[in-house]
């Protein structure tokens, strides 16, 4: 009876677990405009998208509530090129707003998340939409927002696609810190 118990509460927490994304994130420090300004930093987390796969830089913020590319990001360089991309699907243009941007449109495309604590594993999800200022031949950063107060029915939140694709299985988020200068971002659970 103990060993049913055993596997029982093992099957338990592996599905639990399986609905997790990880983002690596690294703690980066803003520049000054003034000696005298005080030291300020920032969390990124680089993601790779599209077929062929592109690595996209994000600075995550816990001030905004949506996501977003972005020609002109605050802290991050812009490497996606969505003319390099095989897997975009672009919407005609809407009304969609950021906290950077209205009347933007959306994109569909291909992302690589890691679905383990260790970041070894890494899986595809396609037709995930981000919102975009325009669509043109520039190179685009993005930013990531964790705030869930703010939203706007135009606007489009990370967490909430992850959940609505089943890609995490609730929106519990936990940073994880190895050190002052990296760590993770769990999305779908504790640990």
């Amino acid at each position: 009876m103990r060993i049913y118990i055993l596997y029982f509460f093992l099957i338990f927490q592996i599905s639990f677990i399986s609905n997790i994304i990880v983002l690596p994130i690294a703690v980066k420090k803003k520049s000054k405009q003034d000696i005298d300004d005080p030291d300020e930093y920032y969390l990124t987390t680089n993601l790779n998208i599209g077929e062929p796969i592109q690595e996209l830089e994000c600075e995550i913020n816990f001030e905004i509530s949506d996501y977003y590319l972005d020609n002109y990001p605050s802290n991050v360089i812009p490497k996606y090129n969505i003319s390099s991309s095989n897997s975009i699907e672009k919407t005609p243009i809407r009304n969609i707003a950021s906290s950077k941007f209205t009347g933007g449109n959306l994109i569909y495309e291909t992302f690589y998340f890691y679905n383990d604590i260790n970041c070894e594993n890494k899986k595809k999800y396609e037709h995930i939409k981000i919102a975009l200022p325009r669509i043109d031949n520039k190179l685009y950063g993005c930013e990531i927002g964790f705030q869930t107060r703010h939203s706007n029915q135009n606007s489009i939140s990370f967490i909430n696609e992850l959940q609505s694709y089943k890609i995490v299985n609730n929106y519990i988020w936990t940073l994880k810190l190895n050190n002052l200068d990296e760590g993770s971002l769990i999305i779908g659970a504790t640990t």
